[in-house]
């Protein structure tokens, strides 16, 4: 097992490398220079050239990139080129943000998804099933933000129950942190939610349907006896990988919903970049993007080793 992770997290390195890469890649073919909007409107071009001089954006796209990786492998992610800020303490600054609205929307996702999932599969093919897969499509189909523009006019506008806009600090209490993070976080959460739903329901169906299930009914064991120490056990596996797959989604989504609720993190911090032309800082934010979806990736891979033996063996 500790063999099998080593593999992946060396396998890892290429793979960020390849990232690395292409992001830079991307961003040098991007239409625009930085330096045109530090400069700003009505800039000479002697000006704009001297600042691409200063910044290094006259250098070879081979040449930055070598100097780029240089500064990576000493733990460097560069400066901004707006704020002056190091990429690293930007970044720091505003994951504890993002990571606590993931890790609250994750919980929601587990509250919501695993009930209905085994209520549908329980239940499968009655009214309860089918009322509960309509409500997993409709979610499937709406966007993110569209879901929390409606929790922020129900819930924060008109029924006042929690804050509409802004982050609070673990450090100012618990309860403050959460109430903040509500809102968001279930915005976030209920696409996923409807997604692991329809991936466990179908996953325990197949699973109540072996043969082994129907012996252990035979044997008289009681139904949930069997639905948690065999049912949910066996049809976890293919549902934790789509439960790892959707924190590239729900990273790719944070753009929107930070915006929407005036939140300082990770991803309005990547907008921002974008929006700016801040090179440095979209390399920074895409690097480590990778790694969270890599990592999670590895962590998911060991988890479904754990429970299932014929991979641990493979492994």
């Amino acid at each position: 097992m500790i063999g099998a992770v080593g593999r992946r997290l060396l396998l890892a390195i290429p793979i960020l490398v390849v990232v690395s890469l292409l992001s830079f890649l991307l961003i040098d073919l991007t239409p625009g220079s930085p330096a045109e909007l530090l400069a700003g409107e009505g800039a000479t071009p002697e000006r704009v050239a001297e600042l691409e001089q200063t910044l290094g954006l006259d250098q070879p796209i081979w040449q930055r990139f070598g100097d780029y990786m240089s500064g990576l492998l000493q733990g460097d992610f560069g400066t901004s080129l707006f704020s002056g800020q190091s990429v690293g303490d930007a970044i720091g600054a505003a994951l504890p943000v993002t990571v606590s609205l993931i890790v609250v929307a994750y919980v929601l996702v587990f509250v919501i998804a695993i009930p209905l999932g085994v209520l549908a599969a329980v239940r499968r093919d009655t009214r309860t099933d089918r009322a509960i897969s309509a409500t997993c499509s409709f979610f499937l189909g709406i966007p993110s933000f569209v879901v929390a523009l409606v929790l922020v006019i129900l819930l924060a506008l008109t029924v006042e129950a929690f804050p509409a806009t802004g982050y609070k600090p673990l450090a100012d209490g618990f309860g403050v942190w959460l109430s903040h993070l509500i809102l968001p976080g279930l915005a976030l959460a209920l696409t996923s939610a409807a997604e692991v739903t329809r991936q466990l329901r179908g996953a325990l169906v197949d699973v109540l349907e072996q043969d082994y299930i129907r012996t252990q009914r035979a044997k008289g064991l009681p139904p949930l006896l069997i639905l948690g120490k065999h049912g949910l056990k066996n049809a976890a596996p293919p549902v934790l990988t789509v439960i790892g797959l959707q924190l590239a989604r729900m990273l790719g989504s944070t753009v929107i919903i930070e915006q929407v609720f005036a939140m300082p993190g990770f991803g309005a911090l990547t907008l921002n970049a974008v929006l700016q032309h801040d090179f440095p800082l979209i390399q920074g934010c895409v690097l480590v993007s990778a790694i969270a979806v890599i990592g999670t990736t590895v962590v998911v891979d060991v988890v479904e080793a754990g429970l299932n033996p014929r991979l641990r063996s493979a492994a």
